[in-house]
C-alpha cells in the first residue's frame, strides 16, 4: 500500500473508529463518547510527513495521534475531529495561517519530518524536536492568544545524555566517534558530542568516517579498533550505521557501543540483528521507564491491535503526547496565564515518553531513557530498560548490569 493511500484510509478511519465508539467504553481505557451534538467539532490539524523518506515515520506518527484520539475524543462535551495535511504541503507561515483559516483549526500537531527541514511558520528546525503543538487558547479559532509548545529531544539533549552516560555511568574516559558525513545530523550530533564529553573531562580518541564500499568500511573498522576506544558514539545513519556495528563485532572489539537518533527502534532491531547485542540505546521513549495512566492505555490500546500497529515506539508515544497536549491546553488554559498549570497536569497524568513540565521558550523538558539490546533464540531482541537521564542532571545513576 503507498503511503498517500494509507493517508487516505486513516482519514475515513478516524471517523469510522469514532462512530463505533459512539456512547461507550471499554478496558482499553477508551472514553464514551458522549458529546453535544449541536456544538461545533473542535478541530485539529495534523501536518506530518507523507511522501518519499519520511513518510514511513509519518505513518508512525501517524498512528500515536489516530490512537490518542480513540482514547480522548471529546473535551468539555465537544467532539474532535482531525484535519490531515502531508507536511510538505504546509510550507511557511503563509500556508500555515491559510490552513488555519480556512479549516477553522483550533490547534495543530506539526512534524517536519525525519528529514527535519525547517518551518519559519511553525519555528520547526532540525535541532527542535520532533514535533511542535500549537493551540489557540480558549478555542477559539483564529484567536491571537495562541500557544506553541515543542516536544521531543533535540540533537543537544541526544549528544549531551549520551556523554552523560558514557562518562559518568560507564566510566568512559576515551571515546571514538563514527560518523557518517552524509547525515547533517550525525554531523551536528557527533560535533555536540565530543563538546559535552569533553566538559565532562573525556576525550575523544578518534573520529572513523564512514566509507562507502566493503573494502573501505573494513579499513575504517580495523584502524578505529586499533585505538582501544573505552566506548564507541554511533549518531545513527539508517543505511551505514549496523553494518559498522557488525564489523566492529566481527573485529573483536569490547568497547561499549552507544548509539542515539535512532527513529524506529524496532526497525534498528531488525536491520542490526545478533550484532547488536550489547549495544546501548538512547531514545526518548522506553514503555518501562512512565507510568501515567494514559501510558498504560495506550500500550493496552498497541497490544490489542499490534497486527496492523506494531510496538509502541518512539515516534508514536511522541505524537500521542502531542494530541493529549493539544487537548489538555484546548480543554484547560483559556489564556497564556494558564498554560503552564495544564501542562503540569498533562505531565503528571497523561504524558507518554515522561515529559516533566514547561521548559524555556515553549520546550517541554523530559528525560531520555537508556535501554540495552539483549538477544536470544527464544525471543529475538529486545530493549531493557536500564534508566532515565535528564539532560540537565550532572550526575545520573543508570544501571549498566546484567538484567
Amino acid at each position: 500500500m503507498n503511503y498517500m493511500h494509507r493517508w487516505l484510509l486513516a482519514i475515513v478511519g478516524v471517523f469510522i473508529m469514532a462512530a463505533a465508539m459512539s456512547g461507550c467504553s471499554d478496558d482499553q481505557g477508551r472514553e464514551a463518547l458522549v458529546y453535544d451534538p449541536g456544538k461545533e467539532p473542535v478541530k485539529i490539524g495534523v501536518c506530518l510527513p507523507a511522501r518519499d523518506a519520511s513518510a514511513g515515520y509519518g505513518n508512525r506518527l501517524l498512528d500515536g495521534v489516530r490512537m490518542a484520539h480513540l482514547l480522548k475524543p471529546v473535551i468539555n462535551g465537544t467532539l474532535i475531529t482531525l484535519v490531515l495535511r502531508g507536511s510538505d504541503e504546509i510550507a511557511g507561515s503563509s500556508s500555515i495561517t491559510d490552513f488555519i483559516e480556512q479549516e477553522g483549526l483550533c490547534g495543530i500537531i506539526y512534524s517536519p519530518g525525519s528529514s527535519g527541514g525547517a518551518d519559519p511558520g511553525m519555528n520547526a528546525g532540525p535541532d527542535d524536536g520532533a514535533l511542535t503543538v500549537m493551540a489557540s487558547l480558549g478555542c477559539s479559532p483564529g484567536k491571537a492568544d495562541l500557544a506553541v509548545l515543542k516536544i521531543g529531544s533535540t540533537l543537544q539533549d541526544q549528544a549531551r545524555v549520551a556523554a552523560l552516560f558514557a562518562a559518568r555511568s560507564l566510566g568512559c574516559r576515551g571515546a571514538a566517534i563514527v560518523l557518517d558525513e552524509g547525515s547533517d545530523s550525525c554531523v551536528r550530533l557527533a560535533s555536540l558530542f565530543s563538546s559535552e564529553l569533553i566538559r565532562l573531562r573525556g576525550k575523544i580518541v578518534h573520529i572513523s568516517y564512514v566509507a562507502r564500499d566493503r573494502a573501505g568500511l573494513e579499513v575504517m573498522v580495523s584502524s578505529l579498533v586499533e585505538r582501544s576506544p573505552d566506548m564507541i558514539y554511533v549518531p545513527y545513519a539508517e543505511q551505514t550505521s549496523a553494518d559498522v556495528i557488525a564489523l566492529i563485532r566481527k573485529a573483536g572489539s569490547r568497547a561499549f557501543i552507544v548509539v542515539t537518533n535512532v527513529l524506529s527502534e524496532q526497525e534498528f532491531l531488525d536491520r542490526g540483528g545478533k550484532s547488536l547485542d550489547g549495544v546501548y540505546l538512547v531514545t526518548d521513549f522506553h514503555a518501562a521507564a512512565v507510568r501515567s495512566k494514559r501510558a498504560g492505555e495506550l500500550e493496552r490500546l498497541y497490544g490489542k491491535n499490534r497486527k496492523e500497529l506494531g510496538t509502541l515506539e518512539t515516534g508514536a508515544a511522541l505524537s500521542a503526547d502531542a494530541y493529549f497536549l493539544a487537548a489538555a491546553l484546548l480543554e484547560n488554559a483559556a489564556s497564556s496565564r494558564e498554560v503552564e498549570g495544564a501542562v503540569d497536569a498533562f505531565s503528571r497524568t497523561e504524558s507518554i515518553s515522561g515529559i516533566t513540565g514547561l521548559g524555556d521558550s515553549g520546550r517541554l523538558s523530559k528525560s531520555l531513557h537508556v535501554s540495552q539490546v539483549k538477544t536470544g533464540i527464544l525471543r529475538g531482541s529486545r530493549l531493557i530498560y536500564r534508566g532515565s537521564i535528564d539532560p540537565g542532571e550532572s550526575d545520573p545513576q543508570v544501571d549498566v548490569g546484567a538484567e
